[in-house]
């Protein structure tokens, strides 16, 4: 077994519409601090796609630990939705905050994650699919439909993919 040191550095990428994608990336320690990457594949997420499967997706039951449409919990929802497009995310509310970009309020756009918070930088214990327009889908209790409805806190956060 050969053990090559490495070190963190970043790598900016330019995406779509000018947004800047700053990845970390391990490099050997030999390695110069201008090491140039040729080439670097980076799957992006058809947002129009997201919407589509969140909507075919609604209209089911929600389900404690549900992961199908038989019945979603609200990750196992916005897990199965990404599912559909080619997306893999965590199984947890908490894990998926993690695996995604923080992004502003004013930067989501409809397919992004929005997570609900306990209190304003809590512990998150809900997600959901932002929807625009102050309106998210989502899996959220026995009392509603898995679907559409109104964003029903102001502690929240957004993710992207």
């Amino acid at each position: 077994m050969r053990v090559v040191s490495t070190r963190l550095r970043s790598l900016a990428v330019a995406g779509a519409a000018g947004a800047m994608l700053v990845l970390p990336v391990l490099v050997p320690s030999s390695a110069s601090a201008a090491t140039t990457v040729s080439a670097v594949s980076i799957k992006s997420v058809d947002n129009g796609a997201v919407i589509a499967a969140a909507q075919a997706a609604s209209g089911g039951k929600y389900r404690r630990g549900g992961t199908t449409p038989a019945g979603f919990d609200c990750s196992g929802f916005t897990r199965y939705v990404y599912a559909q497009v080619g997306v893999s995310l965590p199984r947890d509310s908490r894990s998926q905050r993690a695996a995604t970009a923080r992004i502003s309020a004013a930067e989501a756009v409809p397919g992004d994650l929005v997570f609900f918070h306990k209190g304003k930088k809590g512990r998150v214990y809900h997600v959901g699919i932002y929807a625009g327009n102050g309106m998210v889908y989502h899996a959220s209790t026995k009392r509603r439909p898995v679907g559409l409805g109104p964003i029903f806190s102001s502690n929240i956060s957004f993710g992207r993919v």
